[in-house]
């Protein structure tokens, strides 16, 4: 074990005591570790109130470890990062290289997660490079810039369920499940869509629990708006009214532009009792259709149409022509079924001239 001189800080005694080591010789210490390799761990231990003392231990010393914080926690939330499965521009990597791998790697330069984190950004830099030259990736597939037009459909489909993540995210259920009406009227035969359901079920359930809750304060909320006009004198009451009259007609007036854009769903206003009662008889009429919706089924099906899409580009021609047959059976509405069955047929007819023109006879010398 290597010591390292103590630290004298003003701090109260206990402060991040999180992590906890083991020795194999029986002493337990817990205290913050900083920064870990493969051979040591150093950690940070508090003996008082003031004294802070920064300690080295050899992993060969070292019988176990309970990591809660330092390169490890740091870790365990960027571990999973990846391009997204909707990548439309660059930014979309490199934002994930710039914000959270590239800073672990300052933070933490001698981590044993460092070649982790590195391999990351080497799989996340080959995906930008692709997006940089115009491919993009949709639902989990990549499309080069010829197939823009004819992918049109799942792009779109793609690009909703995108704004249904971040408007879920936002808490912003109403609008999330006005993103999921739209999806399911038109793009229901879409890679996205299998993935927009469970998001739908989600919001829909948020969004029941928000309603729920304004409609059993309507009575106090009405009460406190009462309660405000009583309470100002007569003479600037005025005021007031014509405030809570602007807000009565915004109300109002949102419910109307949700209704000719044929949205069931729209901001909730607490006071708003007939936009509230409105939405939430919305939330019963759609309930039932989302949750007779076999996710499952959808999950496997978008699936086995990912299978197939990988299988063509790595040019597995028997897989792929298997995968094909059985995405027919399962979802034949599949949207891009049409264009997969094409692109099997162009690379069968393509390997078969490669297989005929290798096993051509040599022409006979002159």
């Amino acid at each position: 074990m290597t010591r390292i001189l103590p630290i004298l800080l003003t701090l109260p005694l206990g402060v991040a005591l999180a992590d906890t080591i083991k020795l194999k010789s029986g002493e337990v210490l817990q205290g913050h570790v900083l920064s870990s390799d493969a051979t040591t761990v150093t950690m940070e231990v508090q003996f008082s109130p003031t004294i802070v003392d920064q300690q080295v231990y050899n992993r060969s010393d070292i019988a176990d470890i309970s990591v809660e914080s330092g390169d490890e926690i740091a870790f365990a939330k960027i571990r999973n990062l990846k391009t997204p499965d909707t990548a439309l521009t660059p930014q979309a990597c490199q934002s994930i290289i710039d914000k959270d791998l590239t800073p672990f790697l300052h933070q933490f330069p001698a981590s044993t997660r460092k070649a982790d984190v590195e391999r990351q950004i080497t799989t996340i830099q080959a995906d930008l490079v692709r997006l940089k030259a115009g491919d993009i990736k949709v639902s989990g597939i990549w499309y080069d810039k010829a197939s823009f037009e004819a992918e049109k459909y799942q792009i779109q489909a793609a690009t909703l369920l995108e704004a249904m993540k971040q408007q879920l995210a936002a808490k912003n259920f109403a609008a999330a499940m006005n993103s999921y009406d739209l999806m399911q009227r038109n793009y229901e035969n879409s890679l996205a869509y299998a993935e927009a359901v469970p998001i739908a079920l989600k919001a829909l359930t948020s969004l029941e629990q928000q309603l729920n809750f304004e409609i059993g304060n309507l009575p106090q909320t009405k009460a406190q708006r009462q309660a405000t006009i009583d309470r100002t004198p007569i003479e600037s009451r005025q005021p007031i009214q014509q405030a809570i009259d602007a807000e009565n007609a915004q109300a109002e007036a949102t419910a109307q532009l949700a209704q000719k854009n044929n949205q069931r769903f729209f901001t909730i206003y607490a006071f708003d009792e007939k936009g509230l009662k409105s939405m939430q008889d919305a939330t019963k009429q759609i309930e039932p259709e989302i949750r007779g919706i076999d996710a499952e089924k959808l999950s496997r099906n978008a699936q086995l149409a990912r299978q197939a899409n990988n299988e063509l580009e790595t040019f597995q021609l028997a897989a792929a022509e298997t995968s094909i047959e059985q995405l027919k059976t399962a979802w034949p509405e599949y949207e891009a079924l049409g264009r997969l069955q094409q692109r099997l047929t162009a690379s069968k007819a393509a390997d078969k001239a490669s297989s005929d023109k290798q096993n051509a006879p040599a022409s006979a010398p002159h």
